[in-house]
């Protein structure tokens, strides 16, 4: 039975489900192009009270907000569970979406090529992190006159929104194991006060099989939530493994060891190991599941 439910999606995408096939059941870590899956909470703590950041034009002011408790979203679907079983997902306006075999947006959606630019080494980068204490979807919400970034993207994807109406960027770390419920919560959240229209969003791919699930919620939760914004699909200048000596402005995407930042409301990659001055999960501008 197994073999026939997943028949058409085999003869479709071939080797590519063979990969996905061979992934540990839901709750444990996938693993695949040799390197280590995206934090997963094992044992998830009810949620709590957190930090959320709301913006008033141009003044950032912080305040307690509650997050939806995981008792009432940990029985439906997490975002592979809903988004890997129907190609419709896979499209967008009629258009197909990502090529899930090269790990990227395809030109039908006209895809930004993010720019590799390096963060100045005087530049204090708030870090947001699911492989250190805060696991899971993490959102990160500042003034645009400060630095935010994140790393380790593997079968997650990133997600963008500045309103520079309210002096407003945001980035999140999105985790796909968790609920629809729970990662659609945090996007309401952040959403919050914005206009639609004053939205630039960009959604920018993990390295790894199963990131096409998480990019095409972030697709469809963005055109519902904010139908009206600027939505950027985003590639990375990635280092072809066929090509290993061209590094030049190209980032070292498929091993997982690139990241993404955030400044003055424009979005750019660089390698991990070239970010400095990481303050790690400063709780006073995250909002997260704790």
């Amino acid at each position: 039975m197994l073999i026939a439910k997943l028949g058409n999606r085999v003869a479709k995408y071939g080797k590519i489900l063979i990969q996905k096939l061979r992934t540990p059941k839901k709750g444990t870590v996938s693993v695949s192009r040799n390197s280590v899956s995206d934090s997963c909470c094992l044992t998830l703590k009810q949620l709590e009270s957190d930090t959320l950041q709301i913006a008033n034009k141009g003044k950032m002011s912080t305040k307690k907000g509650t997050i939806l408790p995981i008792e009432q979203t940990g029985n439906t679907p997490n975002l592979i569970d809903k988004y890997d079983v129907c190609d419709s997902y896979q499209y967008y306006k009629g258009q197909k979406l990502f090529d899930i075999e090269n790990i990227r947006f395809v030109d039908e959606v006209n895809p930004k090529i993010l720019e590799k630019r390096l963060i100045p080494t005087d530049e204090n980068v708030i870090f947001i992190s699911n492989f250190d204490e805060i696991k899971g979807t993490i959102a990160a919400t500042t003034e645009l006159n400060k630095c935010i970034a994140t790393d380790r993207m593997f079968q997650c994807a990133g997600l963008s929104i500045v309103d520079r109406s309210l002096n407003k960027q945001t980035l999140i770390h999105v985790f796909p194991k968790f609920s629809v419920e729970s990662n659609e919560t945090i996007i309401k959240k952040i959403l919050e006060g914005s206009r639609p229209e004053n939205l630039e969003i960009s959604i920018i791919p993990g390295c790894e099989y199963y990131t096409e699930d998480t990019v095409a919620f972030l697709t469809d939760i963005t055109n519902r939530l904010a139908p009206n914004a600027k939505i950027n699909f985003c590639n990375l200048p990635a280092i072809k493994p066929s090509r290993p000596n061209e590094t030049e402005g190209l980032v070292r995407f498929f091993g997982g060891e690139s990241a993404i930042w955030l400044k003055d409301g424009k979005l750019f990659c660089c390698n991990n190991d070239e970010i400095h001055n990481k303050i790690v999960n400063p709780k006073e501008f995250l909002t997260y599941f704790g």
